[in-house]
């Protein structure tokens, strides 16, 4: 009896959460011979942008809309074209300008002016907080000036939202966090995937990594695990009230060095990156699991 209650317990430690995001953008070089770093006319198109995201955990569910009883491990978005202008992500502490921001995040959005096409560095004093534009890109209203909004409104930026909850509502899952990012598809040296950011939110905590995973920049202190979390809390169950919204934005980080006009016409048709989530499973002894994984 007792040999079949440690197999049991055992079977529950090895037990996990994991949630996998997949971000998509394909990237076109217009040709564009104007001088910039970031201006105007020196865009990268994103053509049809797909976003997914799924679970190889029994007990971890990801939506769209609302999770609920019926919420599977996997779901997708599918987007429309868009163009993108270089960005970049800093602590308001560090930033150059006094924007607005997203004050209870710390954090500010911005772009900046190059001097010539082949410019990989911006042009002195040209920094600015982007601003958003009144109810564009499926945001309502005009996001506060140097906000990720704000950036997704005026172009800077792709905004997409995955819901996670916990399916059975007798599980906790506490220590959301993202384990890994990795590139999809292939990538050259002089290709500007090599800029390619995602930034992830969920509440008041934050992370930027590139696309080979590294955390570029963030308000999170590490835990006592070497942990970014996005959220300590636990949660379980599923619907509004007990879900767990992360926001993922992509952009091009302007401060990268393949960030010049001449470059755009290295770009590669398509790239992605996977972001990979995991939780610890209270109920497994808080215990945490291999990541999934997407086949695109």
């Amino acid at each position: 009896m007792n040999e079949t209650k440690n197999n049991s317990v055992k079977a529950l430690k090895k037990q996990m959460a994991a949630a996998v995001a997949m971000v998509c953008v394909a990237a076109v070089a217009l040709g564009s011979s104007t001088y910039a770093w970031f201006v105007s006319n020196n865009t990268v198109k994103g053509t049809t942008t797909n976003i997914s995201a799924q679970s190889n955990a029994a007990f971890m569910v990801i939506d769209k809309t609302v999770t609920s009883e019926n919420s599977g491990t996997e779901d997708s978005y599918t987007g429309t074209a868009t163009k993108l202008y270089p960005a970049k992500v800093d602590l308001i502490a560090s930033a150059v300008t006094d924007g607005n921001g997203d004050a209870t995040k710390g954090y500010v959005m911005q772009s900046a002016f190059a001097s010539d096409a082949g410019a990989t560095t911006m042009k002195q004093g040209t920094l600015f907080d982007i601003t958003g534009t009144a109810d564009a890109n499926g945001i309502t209203g005009t996001a506060a000036t140097g906000t990720a909004d704000a950036a997704v409104q005026s172009g800077f930026a792709i905004k997409q939202t995955f819901y996670i909850g916990e399916k059975t509502g007798t599980t906790k899952l506490e220590n959301l966090r993202v384990s890994g990012v990795t590139m999809t598809g292939n990538s050259t040296e002089n290709d500007l995937t090599n800029a390619m950011r995602v930034l992830v939110i969920c509440g008041n905590n934050w992370v930027v990594y590139d696309k080979d995973g590294t955390v570029k920049t963030t308000n999170i202190t590490k835990n006592a695990s070497d942990q970014y979390v996005l959220k300590t809390e636990g949660f379980k169950g599923v619907g509004i009230a007990n879900q767990v919204t992360v926001d993922m934005y992509v952009y091009y980080d302007g401060d990268d060095t393949q960030v010049f006009t001449k470059n755009l016409d290295k770009l590669q048709t398509e790239h992605g990156l996977t972001v990979s989530f995991t939780a610890d499973n209270t109920a497994a002894g808080g215990s945490t699991g291999s990541t999934g994984t997407y086949t695109k």
